[in-house]
């Protein structure tokens, strides 16, 4: 028996609130990288790759209103709680998204963080404030001429 709307976005809303409350207090206390690690570790494996249906789409932009709207009650509870936290409630419903994490230099350093469903040619964004902005950090990583480990060239060897 299907249940209530009015059921269904409760149930949402505070499936938000343990997630988010559990996402900022996990980046809180082990920081950004560990509870990025933890938090990939305790994505559920029945992931579904057909993500291109409107239904998905649908409910994505449901889970991103829920999130935004239940993080308002949260102290300190930005872009990385709420992206972790869309993240696990979109893969418990078979939904894959991939979590991006950008930097933007001016007009002052800052960080974002925001999900990508569906196609990387033309995704849908949740939690994307505007990501042209923001350059992300696997960009940036990929650029790195040598290792911390090798020793740097000089201009004599060159």
């Amino acid at each position: 028996m299907p249940q209530h709307p009015l059921v269904q976005l409760g149930v949402r809303y505070g499936e938000a609130l343990v997630v988010i409350t559990a996402a900022h207090l996990l980046i809180k206390t082990t920081g950004w990288d560990r509870a990025r690690r933890i938090s990939d570790r305790l994505l559920p494996r029945h992931i579904d790759g057909n993500v291109s249906t409107g239904d998905h789409r649908r409910l994505a932009g449901e889970i991103e209103r829920s999130v935004l709207r239940i993080s308002r009650f949260i102290p300190g509870a930005r872009c990385a709680p709420r992206a972790l936290a869309a993240r696990h409630m979109l893969a418990r419903r078979g939904i894959t998204s991939r979590l991006v994490v950008g930097l933007r230099l001016a007009p002052r350093p800052e960080g974002h963080a925001w999900l990508e469903i569906g196609s990387s040619s033309d995704p849908l964004r949740l939690f994307a404030r505007d990501p042209s902005a923001y350059t992300p950090l696997d960009a940036l990583c990929q650029t790195r001429a040598v290792s911390p480990r090798s020793p740097a060239p000089t201009p004599s060897s060159a």
